[in-house]
């Protein structure tokens, strides 16, 4: 599966760098011939945020690729938007509870604040009041002081992905509140998936296994949790088609 994250316009994450043209992906879609290396396009979750956070996600349909990318990346030339869904701040705090629970199994046994961190931002999903903010904000920063106090690596990056989960609630409320754009949730999460992700791989490294499988796993993760199966090519989650 093809995906980017955009801005809510359909403009390019990198729009704002001097070393980057801007370019604009129509939603309507539109073919559209990127210049320079082309369009970055994700393969998994990690290609996915390797250029930013943005709350647009599309997937696309590829032609001409340059042979630019990178790991979980790769460029075309041409490229159309063929579905596409606005991340809620909601859908983004989910998400980084569902890759930190993923790593919970490399928390030593007895600590209880990475757990109790990711159920404050769960519980913030289903009840987004500030009582529930207020408390995943204190539950972050109680994963956060077991962070401090973890010696192992593995296990740190673990209580890690907790507290991001915990502090993507805690970003998202104050988004709602100010009427602002749920980027600051996002980054969260992106954190929370880095963290989850580098957990389960060095348990695996220390085991003599080497798989990527976990990266794909955090994808079908965030797409089951936008509900991205449930739409048919050439449709949104806005107004239904293109």
């Amino acid at each position: 599966m093809n995906l980017k994250l955009l801005r809510p316009d359909g403009r390019s994450l990198t729009d704002s760098r001097p070393d980057y043209s801007p370019v604009r992906y129509p939603l309507d879609g539109a073919w559209v011939s990127v210049p320079g290396n082309g369009a970055y396009v994700a393969n998994d979750m990690e290609g996915l945020l390797r250029g930013g956070v943005g709350p647009l996600l599309v997937e696309m349909e590829c032609e001409d690729p340059t042979g630019a990318g990178a790991d979980g990346v790769t460029t075309y030339r041409r490229v159309r938007v063929v579905r596409w869904h606005l991340i809620t701040a909601a859908e983004w705090v989910r998400f980084a509870c569902a890759c930190a629970r993923r790593a919970l199994p490399y928390v030593p046994a007895g600590e209880d604040r990475p757990r109790l961190a990711i159920e404050a931002a769960e519980k913030w999903v289903t009840c987004p009041c500030e009582q529930c903010a207020r408390k995943a904000v204190e539950a972050a920063k109680a994963a956060e002081a077991a962070e401090a106090v973890a010696v192992v690596v593995v296990a740190r990056a673990a209580v890690v992905a907790a507290a991001r989960a915990a502090a993507a609630a805690r970003m998202a409320w104050a988004a709602g509140v100010e009427a602002r754009v749920v980027w600051a949730a996002g980054v969260e999460a992106w954190v929370a998936s880095a963290a989850a992700g580098e957990a389960e791989e060095r348990a695996e490294a220390a085991a003599g296994k080497h798989s990527t499988v976990k990266r794909a796993e955090q994808t079908a993760a965030l797409l089951q949790i936008i509900g991205w199966d449930d739409r048919s090519p050439l449709t949104n989650s806005a107004s239904g088609a293109l």
